[in-house]
């Protein structure tokens, strides 16, 4: 029986140097190598991997067919994704640098909601939120505008129309640029830490807001803030929310937190991929704490090593 071993991307960022690593680094990571050369255990890359690559691809991408080779080399194309809308991960074999060049593409497309919609051609995307151009919401709402001068940064297209339609704007917009701004997510992570004990208090509120349309995807409401973890439509493959949301709520929670957003959410992705193999190997220490603590939380059965873990774990 194979042995999938699902390595973080600064693993394979090492294996990829190990010529120029200290001896004792490159002991470790030369051990790691011969293992998946040798056919010993399958290494899977994913669009967490992909996603990492397509960063230093906008900065600078002399070194990135470097990395690509090594990727094709190590994993032999083998491609674990959660395609959109799926209700499982995929497994399949798919060319990491046509993949690259597919992410970099639609990244610059999609900045905007808009953007977004407009990529599906036959135009079904945009039936569930054509309802929220039109439905207002409570007046209730502007109630947050008065705490946090955050809430303008957040919210501004709300803050001026008032509907469903334009908080889902900003909510994408925001996404959006959380990943770019370092200070922006900082202030957010924040807010949330000191408002920890307060937000109870104003549950009343976004309840009121969840009851005042039926029409409105789950994935705009606001239940998970309030209500520990339930299994829910806002994604078909419930596993990889559960192991998403348990993972974002640990480190929002102050668990290890994660110096950039952009580093939360591949990291997440790491994990949850990490969760379809036998082994997760990661020299990131925060990464490694908390892929642990969810592991152990979600009863998930996958082992996480450090690097110098690897060769006596695999024997």
């Amino acid at each position: 029986m194979k042995t999938y071993v699902y390595l973080d991307w600064n693993i394979y960022n090492k294996i990829e140097k190990v010529d120029s690593l200290p001896e004792s680094e490159r002991l470790v990571y030369n051990r790691i190598r011969e293992q998946i050369l040798g056919d010993y255990i399958v290494t899977p890359y994913s669009n967490a991997h992909i996603n990492d690559l397509a960063r230093g691809y906008k900065k600078d991408n002399r070194f990135v067919q470097g990395h690509i080779e090594n990727i094709s080399h190590l994993s032999k194309n083998l491609c674990l994704t959660q395609y959109w809308n799926e209700n499982r991960v995929t497994w399949h074999f798919r060319d990491p640098l046509e993949f690259l060049q597919t992410t970099v593409k639609d990244s610059e497309n999609n900045t905007t909601l808009e953007g977004f919609l407009s990529e599906d051609e036959t135009g079904l995307s945009r039936i569930p939120f054509m309802p929220l151009k039109y439905n207002k919401l409570p007046e209730d709402f502007a109630q947050l505008f008065e705490g946090n001068s955050l809430f303008d940064i957040m919210y501004p297209k709300t803050k001026v129309s008032m509907t469903y339609y334009s908080f889902a704007e900003d909510m994408f917009d925001f996404v959006h640029n959380i990943k770019k701004d370092f200070a922006l997510y900082k202030q957010f992570r924040k807010l949330i830490n000191d408002n920890r004990k307060k937000l109870p208090q104003s549950k009343s509120l976004f309840d009121g807001i969840d009851k005042s349309i039926t029409s409105i995807p789950s994935q705009l409401k606001f239940d998970n803030i309030w209500e520990k973890y339930k299994a829910s439509q806002t994604f078909k493959n419930s596993r990889f929310q559960l192991i998403i949301d348990t993972y974002y709520k640990l480190d929002l929670g102050g668990y290890m937190q994660d110096e950039k957003f952009e580093n939360l959410i591949d990291d997440s992705l790491h994990v949850y991929y990490g969760a379809q193999c036998d082994f997760f190997v990661t020299n990131d220490d925060r990464c490694f704490a908390k892929a642990t603590k969810v592991f152990e939380d979600l009863q998930i059965k996958t082992k996480v090593l450090k690097p110098l873990d690897c060769p006596q774990s695999f024997a």
